[in-house]
């Protein structure tokens, strides 16, 4: 039940975020998103409270990053220029998939599986994740500002954002 009801909450936060995103734009939800993942990252790696049940702070957890990655990935579609679109996403792809395995090897030098099988080190993973979840909405932020200069400057170069009412289908023929 664990995965099914974070999965259902995600679905209804996706809903949320999306609509906050389009209403407040990438940066000011992604701080948001970054302040959850923080708490989250506090209550449950930095100081654990076993008062707290897991499918809460699990729950919490997908919420908390659902609600940082809608913005980034609303962001990630307007930083590239239409022509540039397909490539950027394949190199953006690229390089998450090396970072991710980078630090997954990188946190096997901060926890330690102890001789009793508890595990060492998770208070100090908790605070480098506490970094990366603070230095994400600051990378939005600079990039959403990158990408509004742009667009006043080329108006052209947003030229390719989808219409506000969908497109009519074609009469039958």
């Amino acid at each position: 039940p664990l995965y099914l009801i974070g999965g259902i909450a995600s679905l209804i936060i996706l809903q949320v975020v999306g609509r906050m995103t389009d209403r407040f734009g990438s940066a000011a939800v992604s701080w948001v998103g970054g302040a959850l993942t923080v708490t989250v990252m506090y209550i449950w790696f930095i100081n654990y409270q076993s008062s707290l049940p897991s499918l809460f702070l699990f729950v919490f957890f997908m919420g908390a990053m659902t609600t940082r990655g809608v913005p980034s990935r609303t962001l990630d579609t307007k930083v590239p220029l239409a022509h540039e679109r397909a490539a950027f996403m394949s190199m953006q792809s690229a390089v998450q998939h090396t970072t991710l395995a980078v630090a997954a090897g990188l946190s096997s030098f901060v926890l330690i599986e102890n001789p009793d099988k508890s595990l060492s080190g998770m208070p100090a993973l908790g605070w480098i994740a506490v970094v990366f979840a603070i230095l994400l909405p600051t990378f939005i932020t600079l990039a959403e500002i990158g990408v509004r200069r742009r667009d006043r400057l080329m108006p052209d170069a947003a030229e390719t954002k989808l219409p506000a009412q969908p497109l009519p289908a074609r009469a039958a023929r």
